[in-house]
């Protein structure tokens, strides 16, 4: 049995993804990622080409952080980089799921050395202090430690203080793990130690990467089914509940280099308000990632809540906002055009489906805008009339 995995269009560029496939085999699994991958080697003419191309095999969600780092040699500055420019899938990005990690999880975790690596990297490590017991295995002191040696970054160099200093640790043998397991080859030998640990212990995996949830998905690929895999977004969300100031700065943290974050109009407004209402495309930069994947209405909703608050608290600023919110969509609209297009060809319901959602989610941006000011402010009004335009030439 083969398991395919594929997407050919996105809203920005058409045939966005590459498609390749996933054998259930165990002699398989591993290969045809790292074939796929080592299309696009670093010897290849356009270095340019080759990241793209990177791009679109990672964002199809079965491209594991670690298989992504071994591309790059180990070398966690390039991965960095990546994310900053793409941006690591760490979470689900569904709410229900969220609150339910948050309630299953107790007061114990296991965390492995690359999690630890995404989390300092966020400077969210503070997360961990609302856990009695973080359950560490050694191999993973031992690969901060060679990370350290390599690239003495300062996220590892807290975690290294963090191994001396904190008094909930506690540290695992890593059992028996082949090197050459196919798991091991997938997602690395701490991953499985760990993986283990959380098995025994019946507590949840405190894990950095997208791919492990969807891998556990697929009948036959062989994570194991009794772990409990909870993310880093839903760990903070837990930890920090009582402590809102906390929670918004770890998510803002998060959303800068990672995706499918759940975030809300309060983690907006925190950001200004510590910004002293000084509002810029910089600032909002991490919250501007709405695209039909997503529930479009929820970021209507939080955007708009965000503008009508600070239109009480701080009139200019709510301004500023919606003018940055207001660009955001003119862009999804643009993007939606080859959804248009495709349906005005052909009768394409996923394409309709698309262009459906772009259209009432700029509509529902706009009557927003309005509603809230009164009237369209001077600072974007040309702007708006001319989106507003647009829209209304399109019936839904």
């Amino acid at each position: 049995m083969v398991m395919k995995y594929t997407k050919e269009e996105h809203p920005v560029v058409v045939n966005w993804l590459h498609k390749f496939s996933i054998s259930e085999k165990d002699e398989d699994v591993v290969s045809c990622i790292e074939k796929a991958l080592e299309e696009f080697s670093p010897g290849h003419a356009s270095y340019v080409e080759y990241e793209k191309r990177i791009v679109k095999l990672y964002k199809q969600g079965f491209v594991p952080i670690n298989m992504l780092l071994k591309q790059y040699n180990g070398d966690l500055r390039r991965l960095f980089a990546f994310a900053s420019e793409h941006k690591l899938h760490i979470a689900l990005g569904n709410q229900k799921m969220l609150m339910e990690s948050c309630r299953k999880m107790g007061d114990s975790v296991v965390v492995d050395a690359l999690t630890l690596v995404i989390i300092a990297y966020h400077n969210c490590l503070s997360v961990l202090e609302g856990f009695s017991h973080v359950y560490v295995n050694y191999k993973s002191i031992a690969t901060v430690q060679q990370l350290f040696i390599c690239y003495g970054l300062a996220c590892l160099s807290d975690i290294l203080q963090w191994f001396q200093e904190a008094d909930n640790i506690i540290f695992e043998p890593d059992g028996f793990v082949d090197d050459d397991d196919r798991i091991a080859e997938l997602f690395s030998a701490d991953f499985v130690a760990c993986c283990s640990i959380a098995s025994t212990y019946k507590i949840p995996y405190l894990y950095c990467d997208l791919a492990a949830f969807n891998f556990q998905r697929v009948p036959g690929i062989g994570l194991p089914l009794d772990v409990e895999f909870v993310s880093i977004s839903a760990a903070c969300y837990k930890v920090f509940a009582k402590e809102q100031e906390r929670l918004q700065d770890s998510l803002y943290n998060l959303l800068k280099d990672s995706t499918f974050i759940n975030f809300r109009a309060e983690t907006i407004l925190h950001q200004i308000r510590k910004q002293n209402y000084c509002v810029s495309a910089e600032l909002m930069a991490p919250f501007m990632f709405c695209t039909t994947s997503c529930d479009m209405h929820s970021f209507a909703n939080v955007y708009l809540s965000a503008i009508e608050v600070l239109r009480d608290e701080w009139r200019d600023a709510a301004i500023a906002l919606a003018e940055i919110v207001l660009l955001d969509s003119t862009k999804i609209w643009k993007r939606g055009t080859y959804y248009r297009r495709l349906v005005e060809r052909d009768e394409n319901l996923e394409a309709y489906n698309k262009a459906t959602a772009i259209t009432k989610y700029v509509q529902e941006i706009l009557s927003g805008i309005e509603l809230i000011f009164g009237e369209v402010p001077d600072k974007f009004v040309i702007s708006f009339e001319a989106l507003s335009d647009e829209v209304s030439q399109i019936d839904v």
